[in-house]
């Protein structure tokens, strides 16, 4: 039965592009791949293990490190890999760039048989249990050896993972500055595989004030104010738009506890429109930015006609659709 609803969900949300699987040794060959994103410096792997389990991850590491380097964790979707995101995102050759290390932890086939991680289960919806608490470490991991400031370390993802980046964020705010949802949903959207697999298409019916105090609480009643984007095919069909909505109004509801430590509608935001140059082949992007005295926290980028895939990801690995705009560098431009 279990088996049966993770295939329901997977097809209802995943299945958008063309299969094209990669064995689980080619995500072990700790190298880049010839692709257009690929720089110079080269990427290690390691493993994080604590009492939930292990997992492996591929990390990024730029050939200079400036004094206040960053860290991205990138959480990859159902289907994918960690080499394939940092094929086909391009953050590698940002990261060079930026002086940003940037890590790409691995789901395994026995945790799910999908390779989506599992941001539904009870166990990765609150802080030091499951799968959350191993991405967790491995972040820490990371920020430990190479000296990195929680106020540069930020998380992303897509879809499966991108809701995985939600939960990082509401209950390890202490690690974590931010987080960039792609076609993903808020914490706590769903509780359970059944409820997982309506939310998807419907959006969740929790009232945000209640899940945004969850989240706030989750990490210890945090009084850092935290940053987000949300990114969103508007021709998504198998992730409602909804979701991105709510993970924006999440995070507001956070940082009106924030602030003051109150629920009184204290974090009160400036909203600007604009829009990003396309040209006559990339599909055209709305922008909304949330302001809070002055300083973005927010934003929301629509991209006009797209489906479900990374914006502007590099066709070499799957999920990944070229015709989007480059959010990958919208998102290191934003955080950093």
């Amino acid at each position: 039965m279990k088996r049966a609803i993770l295939t329901a969900i997977t097809k209802a949300v995943f299945l958008t592009l063309p299969l094209q699987l990669v064995s689980h040794a080619e995500v072990t060959t700790a190298r880049l791949f010839p692709n257009p994103f690929t720089s110079p410096a080269g990427m290690t792997k390691a493993t994080y293990k604590n009492a939930a389990g292990q997992r492996d991850y591929l990390l990024y590491s730029p050939s200079k490190t400036p004094s206040k380097a960053g860290l991205l964790l990138v959480l990859h979707g159902c289907f994918q890999t960690g080499q394939q995101m940092a094929d086909g995102t391009g953050f590698n050759a940002l990261a060079e760039e930026h002086g940003l290390f940037v890590a790409y932890p691995e789901q395994t086939y026995t945790d799910n048989p999908w390779k989506c991680w599992n941001w539904f289960s009870p166990d990765n919806l609150q802080r030091n249990t499951g799968e959350i608490s191993i991405l967790a470490g491995i972040a820490q991991e990371i920020m430990e050896q190479k000296k990195i400031s929680a106020s540069r370390v930020f998380v992303t993802g897509l879809s499966a993972g991108g809701a995985m980046a939600a939960n990082l964020l509401a209950c390890y705010s202490d690690l974590f500055s931010g987080a960039a949802v792609h076609s993903g949903l808020e914490f706590m959207a769903a509780t359970s595989e059944d409820e997982a697999h309506e939310v998807v298409k419907t959006g969740s019916t929790r009232e945000i004030k209640e899940t945004g105090e969850i989240a706030y609480k989750c990490s210890g009643s945090s009084s850092k104010l935290l940053k987000v984007m949300a990114i969103h095919g508007t021709k998504d069909t198998f992730v409602n738009t909804i979701n991105s909505d709510r993970v924006v109004d999440q995070v507001i509801q956070i940082n009106d506890f924030a602030d003051d430590g109150r629920d009184n509608d204290s974090f009160q935001t400036t909203i600007q429109t604009s829009q990003i140059p396309n040209d006559p082949t990339k599909y055209p992007a709305r922008v909304e930015t949330f302001s809070y005295k002055r300083q973005a926290y927010l934003k929301k980028i629509w991209v006009e006609g797209m489906g479900h895939g990374w914006s502007g990801g590099s066709p070499v690995a799957p999920y990944m659709d070229s015709r989007g705009v480059n959010v990958s560098k919208e998102i290191v431009e934003f955080f950093y």
